[in-house]
C-alpha cells in the first residue's frame, strides 16, 4: 500500500499540500479530482519521492519512496506526457527506460503489443500524437512491472474512444495484475465509471474522500422525485411536508429527502393522489465537485514553483 499520513507541503508562504491522509491499495484505483492548484501534481510527485515533504510520512509497503530497493519494480509514474526526448524513436526511448528498469526483452515486447504501440515503434516520440504519447509514457511507466501506477492527467486531450480503451486498460491492470492505480483527472465521467474510490483536493486540501457514493453523500443524500397533476402539486407537498417530510419543489416534481421510492408511493397513493413520477435522485459527480470546490478555483500564487499549481 502507498500511505500518506499528515503530509504537507510548503514552498515558502505558499501551502501547496497540508494535512493530507491518502491510500492507495493494490488492486485498487483511486481517482483524484480537483481544481488547478488543489495540490494534485505535488501530491504525486512527493509520492513518488520526487518532491520531499515539510511535514508528515509517506509510506510505500511500508518503505520511504526515496529508499525502495527496486523503484522501477514497485512504483510507475507518468507526471508529463511530454517527458520524453523529442527527437528520438519510441523503441530507442523504450529500449533506454527497458535497461534502467532491469527489465527483460520480453517484457517490452509484450507492453509494445498491449498498448498497440508497434506502428509508432520507429517514430521519433515529437512525431507521435498526443494519444500515441500518452501510451508510450505509459509503456514506460510499466517496463519494470511495477505494484502501483501515479498518473497525472493521463486522459487529457485525448479523443473519447481513446479515453475509454486507457481508462478499461487500467481497470484490467489493477483486476488482474492487482495494481494500485492514482489516477488524476478532470475527466469526471470516467471516474466515475473506472474508480474504486475518490479523493476531492482543494486548495492542498482533502474536501471528501470514499466511494463515489461517500463522495456524492458529501455533497448532498439521495432523495426522491414524486410527481404529480401540475394542479396537485402544491397541496401534495405540503401534505408531505405536514406529515414530516423534507420537501423541495423542483422541476415540477416534489424532491423527498431521506426517503424510500416504496414507502412515497405508499403514502401518496394511500392520501388520493396520482402518481405521475418516482425515481431516485441521485446527485452526478460534476455536480458533488462543483459544489465541494467552490471557494478553490483559481491560481494559488503568482511566485509559485513551476508543477504546485495543480
Amino acid at each position: 500500500m502507498i500511505a500518506c499520513s499528515s503530509v504537507t507541503k510548503r514552498y515558502g508562504r505558499l501551502t501547496a499540500v497540508e494535512g493530507l491522509d491518502l491510500e492507495v491499495p493494490r488492486g485498487r484505483i483511486v481517482g483524484m479530482i480537483g481544481p488547478n492548484a488543489a495540490g494534485k501534481t505535488t501530491t504525486l510527485g512527493m509520492m513518488c519521492g520526487l518532491i520531499a515533504p515539510t511535514a508528515g510520512g509517506i509510506r510505500v509497503n511500508g518503505l520511504p519512496p526515496t529508499r525502495l530497493p527496486d523503484p522501477a519494480g514497485v512504483v510507475g509514474t507518468v507526471l508529463d506526457a511530454g517527458a520524453a526526448p523529442g527527437g528520438v524513436a519510441v523503441s530507442e526511448f523504450l529500449e533506454q527506460v527497458r535497461l534502467v528498469a532491469g527489465a527483460g526483452r520480453e517484457r517490452l515486447v509484450r507492453v509494445v503489443e498491449e498498448l498497440g504501440l508497434g506502428p509508432v515503434a520507429g517514430s521519433p516520440f515529437r512525431a507521435c500524437s498526443l494519444g500515441s504519447r500518452r501510451r508510450v509514457m505509459l509503456a514506460a511507466a510499466l517496463l519494470g512491472r511495477p505494484q502501483y501506477l501515479l498518473l497525472d492527467e493521463p486522459l487529457n486531450g485525448l479523443d473519447p474512444t481513446m479515453v475509454r480503451w486507457l481508462a478499461g486498460y487500467l481497470r484490467e491492470l489493477a483486476d488482474r495484475d492487482g495494481v494500485g492505480v492514482l489516477l488524476s483527472s478532470h475527466l469526471l465521467d470516467e471516474q466515475s465509471r473506472v474508480c474504486d474510490a475518490i479523493v476531492v483536493m482543494g486548495s492542498g486540501r482533502v474536501l471528501a474522500r470514499g466511494t463515489l457514493g461517500d463522495v456524492l453523500a458529501a455533497h448532498r443524500a439521495p432523495a426522491v422525485l414524486v410527481g404529480t397533476t401540475p394542479e396537485l402539486l402544491g397541496p401534495l407537498a405540503s401534505r408531505l411536508r405536514a406529515d414530516g417530510w423534507d420537501v423541495a419543489l423542483r422541476d415540477g416534481a416534489c424532491v423527498v429527502a431521506g426517503g424510500s421510492p416504496e414507502a412515497l408511493a405508499r403514502e401518496v397513493l394511500g392520501a388520493g393522489y396520482p402518481l405521475t413520477r418516482l425515481e431516485r435522485d441521485v446527485p452526478s459527480l460534476q455536480e458533488a465537485y462543483f459544489a465541494l470546490t467552490a471557494g478553490h478555483e483559481g491560481l494559488r500564487s503568482a511566485g509559485a514553483p513551476s508543477g504546485v499549481d495543480s
